[in-house]
């Protein structure tokens, strides 16, 4: 049963999404994303995701910054989300 791999939070995630479909689900971790997005069909997003949305839409100005600062503030945050995240927002 894939709820079993999930943590309490990840499965109230997506429990709360499946009930108010269509809804995004945030889920920071890559296997409760997998899984909420593979096994019951959820549009998913991580928090970094939802950064570069945000920089993409100007309601942030600088991304890399405000990442690296969540990380400076005990977030975890690798340096290739980092990158990744800056790279689809296309900033420095």
């Amino acid at each position: 049963m894939p709820d079993a791999e999930l943590d309490p939070g990840e499965a109230a995630v997506i429990a709360l999404a499946r009930s108010l479909a269509p809804c995004l689900a945030i889920i920071d971790e890559k296997r409760g994303r997998r899984i909420a997005h593979h096994i019951y069909g959820l549009p998913v997003k991580g928090t970094a995701g939802l950064l570069v949305e945000a920089h993409r839409r100007g309601l942030l100005s600088d991304l890399r910054t405000t990442l690296l600062d969540l990380r400076r503030a005990g977030y975890y945050l690798s340096d290739a989300v980092i990158e990744s995240a800056c790279a689809a927002a296309q900033c420095t």
